[in-house]
């Protein structure tokens, strides 16, 4: 059966196939109306041949950036404490900080997914978090529950002077094991959970034999452990012993996916004047424009494209009616103030 299947085929092919130079010669047969058809056809069959190999590529291959660069970003203002326990009061801190240090949970799309915790519960006034297993500080250490605890403990005391004392007043905390913490509200709380699902732990084996009178003084706050997708590769000084700028390289020992971009660099400035006139010459690949009155000057003085984002927030005026002041708890009182403030105007 195969046998005859090969002689049928063979029956198509020419018995000789023509040499080069007759393949020269080939238009030479043709009419001036067999040429332009064959033209045509040729044409069309190339278009067509292009358009497909377009097509298979673009539905077959998905676009993924490549590893490698550096970026580098302006910022007004100057660090100080590169620690998540302080950096809530000062913007610079807080930005850089959001880089270096891994939170129990961080928000996607509005939702709160997991980051360093696995699992996050509660029932009523109680809260636990397991962390996921194999997590690891900047320089190999483990990360265990015990971290969490003293970040939580160092917060809650006086002597350290943490901006974020206030939110964990009253909250008490207990190991259940190395990866879980349980945590004792003194009453139900509706704002907790994002609390606690933004909170950045610092390492206790770094940290722990430093005195907590201390803690804003210790030079671990310019160099710190840390446990996000960058750590710190160098800081540079200027003549006056300011802080001129940061670069962060990879942390080998992140427990997320891998960051793209290989090294991040923050160059510091006094005003925005400054940073415009450093950026003009092509020292800065891009920088926030937190003021939007500042929005029109830069397009004015820099070549930068602009990029808007959403930010979700909720401004509020809340009310101590536990206090010693009668009027604030007068009800009537309450609504003139809101029917007297111009919502409008201050959005």
């Amino acid at each position: 059966m195969l046998k005859k299947l090969k002689e049928k085929f063979r029956a198509f092919l020419p018995e000789k196939w023509p040499s080069l130079q007759q393949c020269k010669r080939f238009f030479d047969f043709l009419s001036d109306k067999e040429r332009s058809i064959f033209q045509i056809a040729s044409t069309l069959f190339l278009v067509s041949l292009i358009v497909f190999l377009s097509v298979t590529y673009l539905e077959k291959t998905v676009p993924a950036p490549a590893f490698g660069g550096r970026y580098i970003e302006g910022i007004i203002g100057r660090p100080q404490l590169l620690n998540p326990i302080y950096s809530s009061a000062n913007d610079t801190d807080r930005d850089i900080s959001e880089i270096l240090f891994s939170k129990i949970a961080k928000e996607d799309s509005g939702e709160i997914v997991s980051d360093l915790a696995s699992d996050i519960s509660s029932q009523d006034k109680i809260f636990e978090i397991t962390l996921k297993d194999n997590l690891f500080w900047s320089d190999g250490e483990k990360i265990t529950s015990d971290d969490i605890i003293f970040t939580i403990e160092t917060i809650q005391d006086p002597k350290t002077r943490s901006p974020l004392r206030p939110a964990w007043i009253g909250i008490k905390v207990e190991k259940v094991s190395d990866l879980k913490v349980r945590f004792h509200l003194e009453e139900e709380s509706s704002v907790f959970l994002n609390r606690l699902a933004s909170f950045q732990p610092i390492p206790k084996h770094i940290w722990e034999n430093v005195p907590l009178d201390s803690f804003s003084l210790s030079n671990y706050n310019l160099n710190p452990v840390n446990s996000g997708p960058y750590r710190l590769k160098s800081i540079k000084k200027d003549s006056l012993n300011r802080i001129e700028s940061i670069s962060l390289e990879i942390n080998p020992y992140y427990h997320g996916e891998r960051a793209n971009i290989e090294e991040v660099s923050f160059r510091f400035f006094d005003s925005l004047e400054e940073m415009i006139s450093f950026s003009r010459r092509g020292n800065l690949d891009g920088f926030a424009a937190i003021n939007p009155a500042d929005y029109q000057l830069i397009k004015e003085k820099t070549r930068f494209v602009d990029h808007s984002f959403q930010i979700p927030r909720v401004f509020s005026l809340f009310f101590n009616l536990d206090g010693d002041s009668d009027l604030i708890k007068d009800v009537e009182f309450r609504k003139a103030l809101n029917l007297a403030i111009d919502k409008e105007t201050l959005i």
